[in-house]
């Protein structure tokens, strides 16, 4: 937990690279509750142009153009800033994918829908116009439109309006703050276990992971080369959009950490899915549990989560794999195919 006074960076990261970058002032980090300030001249790392994300950008210098205060609470696809609006002071509900920590504060990306809210109880939509273009773009998948839509929804009919903060005023002490340094690297983590060693999956990876899936354990439809090329490259790109996903143990096997999306029934958009998938000769000698252990301390340390494992029902061994990671039956599910699964979480 970060301390009052500290100044963290808060990055927006798109395809394993910082999209934005400001620096902002802890208030208060609590469990249930994660309080920023941002002072206006505040210096900050925009993209020049469109601010819906692209594949080539420059960071180009800027400044924050009035003070704001940031209450975020944990696994909601949203922050409430509170600004000073023409007519005093106003909500706004940002629509976002949620924060993570990470060794220089917080990462995140904004899903460009955003929600004003005024004093007298009067609200709109803002944004819809660059909402709808990321959506054409194929910058923001249907599923994840339709989460961010139902988020604002959500936030309209909870309505936690005032929020508490509104008469807090800053420590006058406090100084504009600078981003700190490393603000500019994403770097991408290897783990490490008695026996293993992990690392993020990688295009070389694609001939032995084409074999794996080629056991005949898993569907017809996904042992194809072609397939398999296709769902590296999904991990891949995972990988560049989140800052996280799945860990290789090169030529054994892969151990998935991925957001689910919308489709799969009984499991929630914003959910992340941990799984397994090693050679059938590495059965029997703990290396799933071993590796899939290294991996959720590692989204344990990286505030990734919720975490979901699905399965087959006939999956003995993957059960008794969660169950000895402290995973308990939660339900049932259905995949996108229509298939039966069981779904396994954490307990509160």
């Amino acid at each position: 937990m970060w301390s009052n006074g500290d100044v963290v960076a808060v990055r927006e990261l798109w395809k394993g690279r910082v999209w934005k970058a400001r620096p902002w002032i802890v208030v208060q980090d609590e469990p249930d509750e994660l309080v920023l300030w941002i002072p206006k001249e505040a210096p900050t790392k925009l993209p020049s142009g469109s601010g819906i994300p692209r594949d080539e950008w420059e960071l180009e210098d800027g400044v924050f153009t009035r003070a704001g205060l940031r209450v975020v609470r944990p696994d909601r696809l949203h922050s409430t800033l509170l600004f000073e609006g023409d007519t005093g002071l106003e909500w706004y509900v940002n629509l976002e994918r949620p924060l993570r920590r990470s060794r220089l504060g917080f990462d995140h990306l904004d899903r460009e829908l955003d929600l004003l809210v005024r004093r007298d109880g009067t609200w709109e939509w803002l944004d819809e116009d660059e909402f709808d273009e990321a959506q054409a773009l194929g910058v923001i998948a249907p599923d994840e439109a339709a989460a961010m839509r139902e988020e604002g929804e959500r936030v309209l009919a909870e309505w936690p309006f005032p929020t508490g903060w509104e008469e807090w005023k800053p420590d006058p002490v406090w100084e504009v703050p600078a981003l700190p340094d490393g603000w500019d690297k994403v770097p991408w983590p290897v783990l490490r276990t008695e026996r293993l060693e992990l690392r993020p999956v990688d295009p070389s990876d694609l001939p032995w992971f084409a074999a794996v899936r080629g056991d005949p354990r898993f569907p017809p439809w996904t042992r194809s080369w072609e397939d398999s090329e296709k769902s590296l490259g999904s991990k891949l790109s995972h990988w560049a959009t989140h800052g996280f996903g799945s860990f290789a143990i090169p030529g054994d096997g892969i151990i998935g950490l991925e957001y689910t999306g919308a489709g799969l029934a009984g499991i929630a958009p914003h959910e992340v899915d941990l799984g397994w998938s090693l050679r059938p000769d590495c059965s029997g000698q703990g290396i799933a549990t071993e590796a899939a252990r290294a991996v959720l301390d590692f989204a344990r340390r990286e505030q990734i989560g919720p975490l979901v494992v699905r399965m087959s029902p006939d999956n003995a061994t993957s059960r008794r794999v969660a169950e000895k990671l402290g995973f308990i039956l939660a339900g049932e599910g259905r995949a996108k195919n229509g298939d039966s699964v069981e779904v396994y979480r954490q307990p509160s």
